[in-house]
């Protein structure tokens, strides 16, 4: 939904978007088809990870705002479980020729720790960042500490659930 909102919002030139859920991407460029927007999209079927290739496990759940990354917390709605391939989200700005990036719009249940842990320095080329962050206040605050020391000025933090928050943050 953030996807299509930026879309149609905004006068974008050039977008990559990044779904692990197989039929929520599928969804998602039907989507796009029917409203035939002047920009160049992309969509990947993958999970985005800091320097890790291969498979890995996604719980589909029925609400799919309960969908996650096997190990990242454990399932709390009915569903099925599905394959995905992991690509570092260097490799995948990479692959589609993305040398600097205005927005970062991340909501990988969890998998924001990875790519920061791993893959740090990627946070660079993005000027601003609007990040869902998991884990509790002290571990959210880790994830705005390092973001600042990249050289970010965080402009807000939204509590959005009891273990959740929404960061934005801009290039100082």
């Amino acid at each position: 939904m953030a996807g299509l909102y930026f879309l149609t919002h905004i006068d974008l030139k050039k977008c990559l978007f990044v779904e692990a859920n197989p039929s929520l991407a599928k969804e998602f460029a039907a989507q796009m088809k029917s409203y035939q927007l002047p920009v160049e999209f992309n969509i990947e079927n993958v999970a985005a990870s800091g320097d890790k290739h291969g498979d890995l496990k996604f719980h589909i759940s029925e609400n799919h705002r309960m969908s996650h990354l096997q190990g990242l917390q454990e399932p709390s709605s009915p569903g099925k479980e599905v394959t995905v391939p992991s690509v570092p989200l260097r490799e995948l700005l990479k692959r589609h020729s993305f040398e600097a990036v205005d927005l970062l719009k991340m909501d990988i249940e969890g998998g924001e720790f990875e790519i920061l842990n791993h893959d740090p320095e990627i946070f660079r080329m993005f000027r601003y960042l609007f990040v869902e962050v998991h884990g509790d206040r002290m571990l959210r605050d880790s994830f705005s500490t390092k973001v600042t020391a990249l050289g970010f000025q965080i402009q807000a933090r939204k509590h959005s659930a009891e273990c959740c928050e929404i960061l934005f943050a801009e290039k100082s």
